[in-house]
């Protein structure tokens, strides 16, 4: 698993104890893991952004770097 999938995947696990809490009325403790949850989300999608922006870079580099090869 990668490491955005373990965020998002523990923002889930927020988010479930959220509702849980919501239904028995504990309010504080049920905030809080809601902005957990809204956190790991954030991170998530940043790392996943940084990921994709990395590989393509990657990439354009491999692309460039064979099409110099070949010119």
């Amino acid at each position: 698993m990668v490491l955005h999938q373990k965020y998002f995947r523990a923002a889930e696990i927020d988010l479930k104890g959220a509702k849980i809490l919501a239904k028995e009325n504990l309010f504080p403790p049920t905030l809080y893991h809601l902005q957990q949850a809204y956190e790991k989300c954030i991170k998530s999608y940043y790392i996943f952004r940084i990921i994709c922006q990395t590989t393509n870079f990657f990439y354009i580099i491999k692309f460039t770097s064979l099409m110099y090869c070949y010119s």
